[in-house]
């Protein structure tokens, strides 16, 4: 597939020279199908079995060797790799391959020489045409008239050559800007087209581009449309690296997905993987015939694995099947076992109001842990990137940011409790109690507060209490969270688990001893402090993404192993979404900058509106609702802040007015704040992903 020859050695329209009467350049009699009976392999491959890979022979091969090329089907070309001079010999050739009977039981295809090239072409066919070739590779077609040409020509050749006229098929090489424009009517021309590929490199040759994913979208998309719209299957272009297995493969993956039925290869290591990869896998085969079972009682709509099914899916379903090769099968029976599918997560069978569950994980926070937050979630108050200044406030070191205390009592509990959860709903009171820095150990605890069916009897919603505690045994942090979960036995509710004293002490009262440093300081450091108004709303300018890499990379560090959040095979790449606690704490750290200075923090509220998705961005805006002085170096600021998605807050927001009820401190059904967005500020119609209400302790010096 080299850059074409736009000189036609022959016009379109000139006189066909052939005829029955026409002798053979070589000399050979008319075949009869006496002589040449069609094998039933040859007649059944190409209806049957799409070809997965079509490969290209090399040159000069012998009959002996092409008998041990192990490809269902076969290229010759004596087209673009053949150099003018080396034509006829390439043409003797094929003839003495066919003559031997070396494609009887294989599909072959030959690549003529395209009609920019007519007087070779015509000797292409004077010469070759013989029962065993199954398709004729059309190149450099610009329109479907090029089609029919074709058709005449061969249909006469036929004729003289006693081969059943039409038998011979019509692969239509769709490589040139034109054909790619044209492309439904070239493959529609003639009854003969029996498949249809794309050639990228004269493609991009006369486009004058060079190969992306970009660049060659529009024409893959225009082969495969017109292919399927003609019900043939569609070829790739090969792939030229042929060393490159690996490359090789997610290239064949790319293009089934595409809808490429097969790719052209180019060397026989590429053929057995690209049969493999173009055929059905056993589990598409088997999802295919499970599906296919669900309709045995007639056509409509199915629920099949929790999705509803119907026409198409059943169409796609049947096509798998038959595109599905015969597997070989070991002789005699075999002995099987079945694998055993651990299960996380809370066992509603057993839990009771009072259980206590331990979390399996313990993490040890290094200065890298420290190092990560802070690229993600940006903290703009010294206390958590300056040890001076965290001293001067009796601490020990720089404090571990509140979101990462938070995330991490979240999280190390997913294993043991969220794991089988629907959805997490919401926190309360979340509270930072002792000091933590660098360096520290923590493990968590959850215990069941209350579980109770939904008004509706369709979910449960199970509140629970949940501790970080650190290697001195001090109770690092505390919150309340409600989860969404299956619906319960109607029993459950009212049975309670025994009491151990194991966990007793742990879910007491404890003493704040991080703010307690904090207040008792009598002579705090001087920084930079953010003035503030009761009432004020401030559109936080910053809006950062939490992005595909970064959400799986942060899910794994702080163990969330709920599989919403990374299981791209179950969920798809579109299907996950991020952590509640990830985009609680890039809410808090996109609006911290106009707080600062930040000492301590405490949640006392937070739910989730709107899921975000790896990518999405997310903004935030707050309301001051009220500041409270308690020491001369200290304030309380009480604020609503609403975590955006997607939202472009200080441009999009700057003068309009907002329903003051978004930031009402009281408690909002999700579906109540989506109504109001909708009818009073249709902006933020399902862009608010949550709502906190937060008490933030920060200097009232500075």
């Amino acid at each position: 597939m080299t850059q074409p020859n736009f000189q036609r050695e022959r016009p379109i329209g000139a006189a066909i020279p052939l005829s029955s009467a026409d002798p053979s350049p070589l000399g050979r009699a008319p075949i009869t199908t006496q002589d040449y009976p069609q094998h039933p392999s040859k007649s059944a491959a190409p209806a049957t079995a799409p070809p997965k890979s079509l490969l290209f022979l090399r040159s000069g091969l012998s009959a002996a060797s092409v008998a041990k090329v192990d490809a269902p089907w076969c290229i010759a070309d004596l087209e673009d790799s053949v150099p003018l001079h080396r034509k006829p010999a390439m043409r003797q050739w094929l003839v003495s391959l066919l003559e031997a009977g070396s494609f009887r039981d294989r599909g072959l295809m030959v690549r003529v020489n395209g009609l920019d090239r007519f007087e070779e072409a015509i000797k292409d066919l004077q010469t070759c045409l013989h029962p065993d070739i199954d398709q004729l590779i059309l190149p450099m077609l610009t329109s479907a008239e090029d089609v029919r040409r074709f058709d005449e020509l061969v249909s006469a050749e036929e004729a003289r050559l006693g081969i059943h006229v039409g038998s011979i098929g019509f692969f239509c090489l769709l490589e040139r800007p034109a054909a790619i424009l044209d492309a439904h009517a070239i493959v529609g021309a003639s009854p003969r087209v029996r498949a249809a590929g794309f050639g990228h490199a004269d493609f991009l040759a006369e486009l004058g581009g060079v190969a992306s994913d970009a660049s060659l979208a529009s024409a893959r998309s225009a082969v495969v449309m017109a292919a399927r719209a003609h019900a043939i299957p569609a070829i790739a272009s090969p792939f030229l690296d042929f060393k490159d297995e690996r490359s090789f493969g997610r290239e064949c993956e790319k293009m089934k997905s595409l809808g490429f039925q097969g790719i052209f290869t180019i060397h026989p290591g590429q053929d057995l993987p690209a049969r493999k990869i173009f055929a059905p896998s056993a589990s598409e085969e088997r999802e295919a015939r499970e599906l296919i079972d669900q309709f045995e009682n007639g056509r409509g709509i199915r629920v099949h694995k929790g999705k509803m099914v119907g026409p198409p899916m059943l169409a796609k379903a049947e096509e798998t099947l038959r595109r599905a090769e015969a597997r070989p099968k070991r002789p005699g029976p075999i002995s099987v076992i079945e694998g055993r599918v651990p299960r996380y997560g809370l066992d509603l069978a057993s839990a009771r109001v009072g259980q206590v569950m331990e979390c399996p994980v313990e993490i040890t926070v290094d200065a890298g842990w420290r190092t990560l937050w802070q690229a993600s979630f940006p903290s703009s108050s010294r206390i958590h990137s300056s040890s001076e200044y965290a001293r001067g406030w009796g601490l020990d070191d720089t404090a571990l940011p509140f979101g990462m205390l938070l995330n991490l009592t979240l999280c190390l509990a997913v294993e043991p409790f969220s794991e089988s959860c629907r959805l997490h709903l919401g926190l309360e009171d979340a509270r930072q109690e002792a000091c933590a820095t660098i360096g520290d150990t923590f493990r968590g605890y959850v215990r069941i507060e209350s579980m109770a069916n939904t008004s509706r009897g369709d979910a449960s919603v199970i509140r629970t209490t949940h501790i970080l505690m650190n290697q001195r045994g001090e109770r690092v942090f505390r919150l309340s969270k409600d989860s969404y979960y299956d619906i319960l036995s109607s029993e459950q509710p009212r049975k309670k688990a025994n009491p151990n004293s194991q966990y007793a002490s742990l879910f007491g009262d404890a003493p704040q001893t991080h703010r307690g440093r904090i207040e008792a300081c009598a002579a705090p450091p001087e920084g930079p402090r953010a003035p503030l108004t009761p009432g004020e709303v401030i559109l936080h300018p910053p809006v950062r993404p939490i992005g595909i890499s970064e959400n799986l990379l942060l899910t794994t560090l702080f163990r969330n192993t709920h599989p919403v959040h990374s299981d791209t095979q179950h969920f798809g790449h579109d299907g996950l979404i991020v952590c509640g606690g990830f985009v609680q704490a890039l809410a808090q750290a996109c609006s911290e900058r106009e707080f600062r200075p930040i000492l301590d923090e405490r949640l006392e509220r937070s739910h989730h509106i709107n899921p975000v998705a790896p990518g999405e961005r997310i903004g935030a805006i707050s309301r001051v609702l009220d500041i409270r002085p308690i020491s001369d170096h200290l304030e309380e600021v009480r604020v609503h802040t609403l975590g955006l998605r997607e939202v472009d807050v200080a441009s999009e927001l700057a003068g309009l007015p907002l329903p003051e009820e978004l930031f009402s401190p009281g408690q909002s059904k999700p579906s109540d704040i989506q109504s109001l967005c909708a009818e009073y500020c249709p902006q933020l119609e399902n862009k608010i992903a949550l709502r906190a209400l937060r008490v933030l302790l920060r200097s009232r010096t500075g």
